[in-house]
């Protein structure tokens, strides 16, 4: 007989992206290795630090409601690439019986250079028994060092763009495998790593649980209400911007579910066909349709991670799938958040499938995100769940990032406008900015039969010197694209400008450039579009 505990074993065939729950067991397999009689400990810090910025450590501890313990003390050690040594003592003696405990330990940037390493120990008494844990109490994991750069050069191209991450997940997404951080630890780690907006997109089938309990829907919507509430304040103060959303599990054309990322939406949207909350669901409350035609004008919305394919058994048992191309049609959806914590995985595939799209004359744009649950350095991924564990750099905040022309205001309105008309870059390290006829930048429109484009390119020595562009022209009559002109770095340079002047046909089209850096880092730019003079 199937009900929700049954339901539960589905969750062996999941790779788990965030902070990992070590104290779920199954109903009729109790085997976890990774289970302890205490609470999760993390301690974190942003896999980079910008020019200027002191290093936010972060110490997460849940479940302490369930498993109390005393914290007596923590012991950060840092050790500077050039192997000086800096070592923090923070004294407690604090009885933690909450759900949450966070605190974060502010380091001095003066102290710090170069790529650093970092300990962080935490001593606590659980039942009279000393412990003690190096930066996290996985037991299947492996103690390896956090790890930040501290980087003396801004964000390539950080003049003229605002750098954002468009799919991020905070504590408020909750369940029995994993977790995400919380928002004030998320927002001190963005800030230092030099994000200036960063969308908060926790699942929806999360956002309407009892607090506690991931099996029970709560009709009032008490989580929905209170991250809008705790992102609202946490606006009233200086750092990096918060965008509310969510992710809404909803049913393509062809019955399958697929990921929404829906931006500055003031009404709560369900979505739970993949969350294993009810047995045997393989289908969600909406369609895309649907679920685009409830946005309002000041919302944003993308397809998440669209033409991912998930493993079989996610697509057997849970009912995942794709985006198509048909699916893409509805005037409401913005772009595809293509993005998603590592370039390679779209440098093919993914890529041709929008350029595609392109061709057949949508205007479709392209975004970046992460999809990190906390996960500011690394995440702890569980490839057998409750048996295996393996940690990765891939999906952490802020990585890949989405930039946007700097010249609108920093607030929630005025950044989903401009991404909404498509003036933004991906990229995970270079940047490039477009201008045409002295005017026009991405997302613009021109009509002329001449185009002088001018190119800066930005990279840094963390990124990466340049290394080649491929400037990209697109005719819709032809479906067809077309290199316009390759540029080549034989010298180590981070920054360059290039002028160019093209003479365009009588045909509708685009310009886009893709950019590389000697370390593998890739810029993909959205189309400026390019209308015949008639």
């Amino acid at each position: 007989m199937f009900n929700i505990e049954n339901m539960q074993y589905l969750w062996l065939i999941f790779p788990i992206i965030g902070y990992l729950e070590i104290h779920y067991r199954l109903k009729y397999f109790p085997l976890n290795r990774y289970f302890k009689k205490e609470p999760e400990i993390y301690a974190d810090a942003p896999h980079r630090i910008g020019p200027g910025q002191d290093l936010p450590i972060s110490l997460i501890i849940k479940d302490a409601d369930k498993y109390q313990i005393i914290l007596k003390n923590v012991h950060i050690k840092i050790v500077n690439e050039n192997n000086t040594t800096l070592e923090f003592d923070y004294k407690y003696n604090n009885n933690l019986n909450e759900l949450w405990f966070e605190e974060i330990y502010y380091i001095d940037h003066l102290e710090l250079s170069g790529e650093i390493k970092i300990w962080c120990e935490i001593l606590f008494e659980r039942n009279g028994k000393k412990r003690s844990v190096i930066n996290h109490n996985v037991k299947t994991s492996e103690i390896l060092p956090l790890i930040t750069h501290v980087d003396e050069e801004p964000l390539p191209g950080s003049k003229y763009f605002l750098w954002g991450d468009l799919h991020y997940h905070s504590n408020y997404t909750e369940d029995f495998i994993e977790f995400g951080a919380p928002l004030n630890s998320t927002k001190c780690a963005a800030t230092a790593l030099g994000l200036d907006f960063l969308a908060i997109t926790d699942h929806s089938y999360d956002l309407d649980d009892k607090y506690g309990t991931w099996k029970e829907s709560d009709p009032e919507l008490k989580k929905w209400i209170d991250s809008r509430f705790e992102i609202k304040t946490l606006n009233e103060e200086s750092g990096t911007l918060l965008i509310p959303g969510e992710e809404i599990s909803a049913q393509n054309k062809n019955g399958k579910i697929v990921h929404t990322l829906m931006l500055n939406n003031p009404n709560y949207i369900h979505g739970s066909g993949d969350s294993v909350e009810k047995p045997l669901r393989r289908y969600s409350e909406h369609t895309i349709d649907e679920v685009l035609n409830k946005i309002t004008a000041d919302s944003l919305v993308l397809a998440a991670h669209p033409f991912s394919v998930f493993p079989k058994p996610h697509q057997i048992l849970l009912n995942r799938g794709s985006w198509s191309e048909d699916d893409c049609n509805n005037l409401n959806l913005t772009g595809l958040q293509i993005l998603n914590g590592d370039i390679r995985h779209i440098l093919n595939e993914h890529l041709n499938t929008w350029i595609k799209l392109l061709l057949s004359g949508k205007k479709m744009y392209i975004y970046a995100g992460n999809d990190a649950h906390g996960n500011f350095n690394r995440f702890h991924q569980s490839n057998v769940p409750m048996l295996f564990t393996k940690q990765n750099n891939n999906q952490i905040l802020g990585k890949c990032r989405t930039g946007l022309i700097n010249n609108c205001e920093l607030n929630v309105k005025d950044i989903i406008t401009n991404l909404k008309a498509g003036k933004c870059i991906i990229t995970d390290g270079p940047a490039v900015k477009i201008i045409i006829n002295d005017k026009y930048s991405y997302g613009d429109t021109i009509r002329s039969s001449t185009i002088i484009l001018r190119c800066d390119f930005f990279s840094s020595k963390i990124y990466g010197y340049l290394s080649e562009a491929i400037i990209y022209k697109g005719i819709f009559r032809t479906a067809s694209e077309e290199i316009i002109d390759t540029i080549y770095w034989n010298k180590s340079s981070i920054y360059e400008l290039v002028n160019k002047e093209i003479k365009w046909s009588n045909d509708s089209g685009y310009i886009r450039i893709e950019l590389k850096t000697k370390k593998g880092k890739y810029c993909l730019t959205n189309p400026i579009w390019i209308e015949p003079i008639i």
